[in-house]
Parts: C-alpha cells; sequence; structure tokens
C-alpha cells in the first residue's frame, strides 16, 4: 500500500499512465473512424467492427502499460538509494522477498487500475454512442473485455514488471537494464507477429488471440489460456525469487547452493515459517 501510495504521488507514473491511456484511445479512436467513414471506400475498414475491436485495443493497451511497469519496477531500488532511505527499508524485519513481492504488487495494482478504468471509459462511451446515437461507437463485446481484465492485464504486469526488478539486479545500470527487458518484450510480441497462429496463439500474453470476440460463441477463456497464465505466474515468481536473493542483506556469506535452495524457500514457503533459515 505505501509503494501504491508513492505511485499515486509520482509525476512519472502518472506521465506513463497518461501516454498509455493516450495511445491506446488513439487506436481505438482510429479503428472507429475508419469503420464509420471509410468503410463504405475501403472494405477493408470495415473488416472488424468496433463492438468486436477490443482484442485490437487490449494489444495496445497491454504493450504500452508492460512498457510503463518496466520503467517504474526499474526504478524502485535506485529510487531509495536517491532519497537516501534503502538503509532504513533494508534495516526492517522482513523477508527480502516479501519486501519484493510487495512493492511489486503496488506498482501493479496502480497500472492495474488505471488500465481497468480506461477499459471502463470505453465501454461506457459505447453504450452512451448506441443510446444516442453517437456517429462514432457502439457497445463493445463484454466478455472480452471481461476476459483482458481477468486474464490478461495483471499477469503480463507481473512478469514484465518481475523481470525488469531481476535485470536491475544482475545489470546495475538502470538505463541497460531498461533497454534489455524493452528488447525482450518487443522479441515476444515481433514472435507473435511473425510465427503461424497455431504457435503464437499459445505464446500469446492477449487471450482475444486464442478465443476472438464473437457474439454467438463468447468465450471467456481457454486452456491454451489457462496453461500460458500459470507458467507466466511461475516464471514470473522465479525471476522474483532471484531479484530478492540478488539483493538479499545477508548473501555475501551464503554458497551458491546456499543461495539456490534459499530461493524456492522463498518462493514457495509461507510468510515467516522459513524465516530462521537465512
Amino acid at each position: 500500500m505505501a509503494e501504491f501510495r508513492s505511485c499515486r504521488r509520482s509525476v512519472g507514473a502518472w506521465v506513463i499512465v497518461v501516454i498509455a491511456c493516450t495511445v491506446t484511445l488513439g487506436h481505438w479512436l482510429t479503428l472507429a473512424l475508419h469503420y464509420a467513414y471509410s468503410a463504405l471506400i475501403s472494405p477493408i475498414h470495415g473488416l472488424i467492427g468496433p463492438r468486436f475491436t477490443f482484442s485490437e485495443i487490449a494489444w495496445t493497451m497491454l504493450l504500452m502499460f508492460s512498457i510503463g511497469i518496466i520503467f517504474l519496477a526499474s526504478d524502485l531500488r535506485s529510487r531509495d538509494v536517491r532519497n537516501r532511505i534503502h538503509e532504513v527499508l533494508d534495516s526492517q524485519a522482513v523477508w527480502d522477498i516479501e519486501a519484493v513481492f510487495g512493492r511489486l504488487v503496488g506498482v501493479v495494482l496502480f497500472l492495474a487500475v488505471s488500465a481497468a478504468v480506461l477499459t471502463t471509459g470505453i465501454v461506457v462511451y459505447g453504450v452512451l454512442a448506441d443510446a444516442f446515437d453517437f456517429l462514432v461507437g457502439t457497445p463493445i463485446e463484454l466478455v472480452s473485455v471481461l476476459a483482458f481484465l481477468v486474464w490478461d492485464i495483471i499477469p503480463s504486469l507481473f512478469l514484465w514488471g518481475s523481470l525488469a526488478i531481476l535485470l536491475m539486479q544482475l545489470i546495475k545500470i538502470r538505463f541497460l537494464a531498461v533497454l534489455a527487458t524493452l528488447v525482450i518484450l518487443g522479441s515476444v510480441y515481433f514472435l507473435y507477429l511473425v510465427l503461424p497462429f497455431s504457435v503464437s496463439s499459445i505464446l500469446s500474453l492477449q487471450s482475444g488471440a486464442s478465443a476472438y470476440p464473437s457474439e454467438l460463441a463468447p468465450t471467456f477463456v481457454t486452456w491454451i489460456t489457462l496453461v500460458n497464465r500459470f507458467f507466466m505466474v511461475v516464471i514470473a515468481g522465479g525471476y522474483l525469487a532471484l531479484a530478492a536473493l540478488l539483493q538479499s542483506r545477508n548473501q555475501s556469506t551464503k554458497t551458491f547452493t546456499q543461495l539456490f535452495f534459499s530461493a524456492g524457500l522463498q518462493l514457495y514457503s509461507p510468510l515467516g515459517e522459513f524465516s530462521a533459515i537465512s
């Protein structure tokens, strides 16, 4: 909660949210305008109606907010050093994994709430557009919206945030850590674009890739999405455990084997149960 409040007071965090929202709304507005005014001239613009465009908008939103959490998560430790409070935080009687996980949760909640508000605004506008007969806009298919909010935004933010924290601990130079994380993020999205659908749908971070919005057969979740999200959570947990060990206050007295098994304990043990081991 302290990290969540810190994000709310941070100008940089709000700049990231505003940029992400602006790009997403720009993409949505472009699709809606093309459908409303260009479909009669160029049929390709009428291929996807506004009611079923959320899977396209979700890609943009996921990408922008994932980039945002990379910048915010990579700055957690360096911000403490700049504010000269890292020694105070390190002296607190909490596990390293608790401190890293708790702070990442705060950032994820801040961005996830922002994405949920943006999504709600798009949905509400569509309802109003239909009720008052606006020239642009229509109600969006709700199952695809719910699938995005439940299965897409939070797991993606956790995955890229935890990777950013780990690379920051490994590289130590924020610019290089952010650049490396962005390259990995861009590579994942590039692979989705170039790989065959049978493969890319399994690797996709967006549920619309395996269950496209439909009026006749709306799909909230598929087994592909469940398996994908399970491995995303496991990988993110491993990143956090390693990041916690790398900034451990007592790691200088541990061997590599002790660090390796301690990572498993920090990741899978109940909070506080094995605190005496460290």
